[in-house]
């Protein structure tokens, strides 16, 4: 009984004359049994496929290698932008008893503003009201004053005159 070997570099088509020796007579069965063996070659060239074949494998590899750490770095962003939301997301939560609180106390401060700027257009319209009293006075006071200034430019030439005669009465009673 013929024992066969696996082999690594074996073609499909089983052992050849080339690679099974044939015991020979002279020898003793240890040999034999080592001899009857298949030996296989390994292929002597390699082909052009191959090579190729293992160039794809390893540009494949550096892709891949690549496109992995872009992943990791892509990973680590979300998990950033993430962080920075869950942060933004707990400043802006409001429980429903705060809401309704700053509601609460918005209206409160808006009623109050309403009631100070009523206050405060009254106090306005007054001014305004006095202003325009006071403007028609002021007017009314200008005329005044330029009618007296008028009738005062008239009378001084009188005045002096006046005075001239009264000078000269004195200066004729001593």
């Amino acid at each position: 009984m013929e024992r066969k070997e696996p082999t690594f570099y074996g073609s499909s088509l089983g052992p050849t004359e080339t690679n099974v020796r044939q015991p020979s007579e002279s020898m003793t069965e240890p040999q034999r049994a080592m001899s009857s063996r298949t030996v296989s070659t390994p292929p002597k060239s390699s082909s052009p496929v191959a090579a190729f074949a293992l160039l794809l494998v390893v540009v494949s590899l550096a892709a891949s290698g690549f496109i992995y750490s872009q992943l990791q770095e892509s990973q680590v962003a979300l998990a950033v932008a993430a962080a920075k939301i869950y942060k933004l997301e707990q400043q802006l939560s409001l429980s429903d008893d705060e809401s309704t609180q700053s509601v609460a106390s918005l209206q409160a401060v808006m009623k109050k503003q309403q009631v100070e700027l009523t206050s405060a257009n009254s106090e306005i319209r007054k001014l305004w009201d006095t202003r325009n009293v006071n403007k028609k006075a002021i007017a009314v006071n200008n005329k005044t004053t330029a009618a007296t200034n008028s009738a005062l430019k008239k009378v001084e030439p009188v005045i002096a005159s006046v005075k001239k005669l009264s000078v000269d009465s004195t200066a004729q009673t001593k």
